[in-house]
């Protein structure tokens, strides 16, 4: 076998990896439930337009995407008809004040220039402390709670000690 017909041969192997993953944007976040994952669509590469797509996402979180996020799509097999979003993400709100082994929960309103100190909504560890910026807080635990905003903070519970 001389390589023209080896390249013949190889061509539609080829094909299916070349689209066996793409990158794009969210267009769409599906509200409905009953899916049991979350469902997106996401307007690919040269305007080609993937809809309700699983969305997986890591054990024990879950986030509605903004529209316009970047999503990494993968297609098993290459066939463009089963589509997974594994992985989206949105560099517009990323936080990009963070320091070596620093890790952040972030919401889309927050600025991501804003150093853990000076955002609004973020939760960032850092080394030896958590830094919880947001406008109001509300704890419940068991039958006591503790809500702190603009207004003060209330403190209700069968037992306070104040030390």
């Amino acid at each position: 076998m001389d390589l023209s017909h080896l390249n013949r041969a190889l061509q539609p192997l080829v094909h299916r990896i070349k689209l066996a993953v793409s990158r794009g944007k969210v267009r769409l976040v599906y509200k409905d439930n009953r899916f049991k994952t979350q469902r997106l669509q996401v307007e690919l590469l040269a305007g080609e337009l993937s809809d309700i797509l699983e969305h997986f996402e890591p054990y024990g979180f879950t986030a509605s995407p903004v529209l316009g996020a970047e999503a990494l799509v993968h297609f098993l097999g290459g066939n463009r008809a089963h589509g997974i979003a594994g992985v989206v993400s949105d560099g517009r709100s990323r936080p990009r004040t963070l320091t070596e082994g620093e890790v952040a929960i972030y919401h889309c309103s927050d600025d991501p220039a804003a150093s853990a100190e000076e955002a609004r909504h973020r939760i960032t560890l850092t080394a030896g402390k958590i830094i919880l910026r947001v406008d109001a807080l509300d704890i419940k635990c068991g039958p006591s709670t503790l809500q702190m905003d603009a207004e003060g903070i209330r403190l209700a519970g069968p037992r306070i000690d104040l030390n």
